[in-house]
């Protein structure tokens, strides 16, 4: 089993804030703007509790209450893929410094895809939604973690 077994199922006024978002043009780039501050929280909210309050690649905590310490990835960038910006198993939640680490790589085994992927053989890495941590990753004595 996955370390996130339920994904977010956004609400109504969620899609319907994703929609006109979408429908006035804009992109991965006014992600952190006013519009989407709602769906935002809806997400983080989620995930914060489907990973016990937990980043999904140190295990560290993430902030319960603030953004700053509780930053929604996507697994695959948003930048790389806007198509995929809202989808469901493309979401989590992780610390700041992992976000920062991982920044707008690709963990895509093949650059070009049009639907998203529904296993993790299509990822170069850990994926939560499908993959079990401990399969993949190990946090080391001294903090830090590592493929496996």
């Amino acid at each position: 089993m996955s370390d996130i077994s339920r994904k977010v199922y956004l609400s109504m006024i969620s899609k319907a804030e994703i929609k006109d978002y979408l429908e006035e043009g804009k992109g991965f780039r006014e992600w952190g703007s006013g519009d989407l501050v709602s769906v935002r929280k809806e997400i983080r909210d989620h995930y914060r509790k489907e990973q016990k309050g937990r980043c999904v690649y140190c295990r560290l905590p993430v902030s319960l209450a603030s953004s700053g310490n509780c930053h929604i990835e996507h697994i695959v960038p948003k930048s790389h893929y806007l198509d995929f910006m809202f989808e469901p198993l493309n979401l989590c939640v992780v610390c700041a410094d992992c976000n920062f680490l991982k920044g707008n790589k690709s963990p895509l085994v093949k650059d070009k895809i049009v639907r998203y992927p529904r296993s993790s053989g299509a990822f170069k890495m850990f994926h939560p939604h499908f993959d079990r941590y401990g399969e993949h990753l190990k946090v080391t004595s001294n903090g830090f973690y590592r493929g496996l």
